[in-house]
């Protein structure tokens, strides 16, 4: 009888150890050619949705194009080919509408930026990133917003660079550069 109170105190503090130690998630790894490449092609996906009709048309590339360029300048060479990348990024502008649910009987737009980068070896997603424009009233504030947002999904890019190379290892390749 004895052995069984034992063993049964022993299973409860068992028990309770392991329900008291916090599980820590931790970051899956970023694919290592998102670290490891050299040049990429910006494809421009288009946009769908504008908010302001034909006032926007190629903004996103053009800008995204821009930020790039100057911004991962020195971790990326921007390529005029697909065919003379190691990645493609494939950058969309699209504002969907959504319902709203509070109430009214009305729908808003979503306006949003849509990052796909692809392995050109395999045309396989490597990975996505999506970047919301907050609404806006005027094409003065609108265009602010934009800026921020874009401005925003490159500096996800560097984060999703320098993830990579930390989870590749820092020797791995050339990770002292980031």
């Amino acid at each position: 009888m004895l052995r069984i109170i034992k063993s049964t105190i022993s299973c409860i503090t068992l028990a309770i150890a392991l329900v008291s130690v916090p599980v820590v998630a931790t970051a899956q790894p970023v694919p290592p050619q998102i670290f490891t490449a050299k040049r990429i092609f910006i494809s421009n996906f288009g946009e769908e949705g504008s908010l302001f009709p034909g006032a926007y048309e190629d903004q996103t590339y053009n800008q995204f194009y821009r930020d790039m360029k100057s911004n991962l300048g020195g971790k990326y060479q921007l390529v005029t080919a697909p065919a003379d990348a190691d990645l493609v990024f494939e950058i969309h502008f699209i504002a969907p509408t959504a319902s709203v649910s509070s109430g009214s009987a009305g729908s808003v737009q979503d306006p949003q930026f849509r990052l796909i980068i692809r392995d050109i070896k395999t045309r396989v997603v490597l990975w996505a990133l999506t970047e919301h424009v907050r609404p806006a009233d005027s094409h003065a504030d609108h265009d602010k917003k934009f800026n921020q947002a874009m401005t925003n999904l490159v500096k996800r890019i560097k984060d999703l660079r320098s993830s990579a190379c930390q989870t590749t290892g820092a020797t791995a390749f050339g990770c002292k550069y980031d």
